[in-house]
């Protein structure tokens, strides 16, 4: 459980790494992301895949190095539109939440199944409910500060 933690905390901290890098723009001509944190998430269809694709482009299929060329994080989104983080930020968290309380089971699925189905479904829901929480909580304090969510309308 530790390990997962030190990844989640390691891709957080990279995340905020590479988004700083961006915001000033070293690379403008490369990757013209880096305005607010969701280019940042853009920025990350650059890193994770055009890159490596570039770099042993001479091992890979030659279609599977065409496609990550032309591969942006925004293809994703115009299939799941009810997720785009710039339209819809709290459906997104949410769907975050969900996710990461998903991948909190995983690594407790290496301990084995639990004695009962009964006990399995209530930790399941638990680590759901928590991580699900625990987002929208944050989100929901930390957003406007970070520039997540628009401001708040009041009349």
């Amino acid at each position: 459980m530790h390990g997962f933690t030190g990844l989640i905390t390691f891709a957080a901290i990279v995340f905020w790494i590479f988004f700083q890098i961006n915001k000033g723009g070293p690379f403008p001509e490369i990757n013209p992301f880096g305005v607010d944190p969701y280019d940042a998430v853009g920025s990350f269809d650059w890193t994770l895949v055009r890159v490596p694709a570039q770099k042993v482009g001479n091992l890979l299929p030659r279609r599977f190095v065409d496609w990550a060329d032309r591969f942006r994080i925004d293809m994703l989104f115009t299939r799941v539109r009810w997720v785009h983080p710039r339209f819809h930020p709290w459906r997104f968290a949410a769907a975050l939440g969900l996710l990461a309380g998903i991948a909190l089971i995983i690594p407790q699925l290496q301990e084995g199944l639990p004695p009962s189905l009964a006990t399995g479904l209530l930790a399941t829901g638990i680590f759901i409910s928590a991580e699900f929480s625990a987002t929208l909580v944050g989100f929901a304090v930390f957003g406007g500060f970070l520039g997540l969510q628009p401001p708040l309308k009041i009349p």
